[in-house]
C-alpha cells in the first residue's frame, strides 16, 4: 500500500523502482539506507525486508571490517526497523526504531548535510503522523534545519518540513 501520510511530490515513487534492482547486496549504510526509506515512504515492505536481510548478512561477514560495518552494526537494525514499521503503516513504532538510530547515525555516516538530514525528517514525520514524540522530534528537526543553513533544504525536506511544521503548529492551537 502506498503510505498516504506523506505529501512529498511523487518522486519516491518513480525511485523504487529504479532503486529495486540494486537490492540484491548490502553495499553501505548510506546508500542502503536511502533505499530503504524510500521504499517505505511507497509502501514497499517486502523491499524494506529484502534490504534489512542483506544488511544482516553484511553485519554477519567477518571478512568486512571499518568504520561503514561498525556504523551498520551500531544503526542499521534499527534504521531498516523503522524503515519497515514506516512501510506497514506503523508510525508509533517507526519513530521509536528510528530515534534509536538516527540521532547517532547522522553523525557518522558521510554525506552531504540534506543527504545525511533527510533521516531526521523521515524520523519527526512519524513521530508527528503517530502522536508520539512530537516535541522532541519538532526540536531535532528545527535542529536539523539550523544546521542546513534553513534555506538549503533538499526539495523532498522541504516539502515534509512544511508539511511537519503545518501539522505541529494546528495541533498546538
Amino acid at each position: 500500500a502506498v503510505v498516504s501520510t506523506q505529501s512529498t511530490g511523487g518522486r519516491e515513487k518513480e525511485l523504487v523502482p529504479l532503486w529495486s534492482q540494486h537490492r540484491s547486496s548490502f553495499t553501505s549504510l548510506f546508500y542502503d539506507g536511502h533505499v530503504a526509506f524510500t521504499s517505505a515512504m511507497v509502501g514497499d515492505v517486502e523491499g524494506v525486508e529484502e534490504l534489512g536481510r542483506n544488511m544482516q548478512g553484511y553485519i554477519g561477514n567477518t571478512n568486512r571490517t571499518g568504520w561503514n560495518k561498525d556504523a551498520t552494526e551500531q544503526f542499521g537494525p534499527d534504521l531498516m526497523a523503522g524503515c519497515q514499521e514506516m512501510a506497514r503503516g506503523d508510525y508509533e513504532k517507526a519513530a521509536t526504531a528510528l530515534a534509536r538510530s538516527v540521532p547517532g547515525l547522522i553523525k557518522v555516516i558521510h554525506g552531504s548535510k540534506s543527504q545525511k538530514s533527510v533521516f531526521s525528517v523521515l524520523l519527526a514525520h512519524c513521530a508527528v503522523v503517530s502522536g508520539s514524540g512530537v516535541e522532541e522530534a519538532m526540536e531535532h528537526l528545527e535542529w536539523v534545519r539550523k544546521d542546513n543553513k534553513a534555506g538549503s533544504l533538499a526539495p523532498l525536506q522541504q516539502r515534509l518540513w512544511n508539511k511537519l511544521s503545518s501539522h505541529h503548529h494546528h495541533d498546538k492551537k
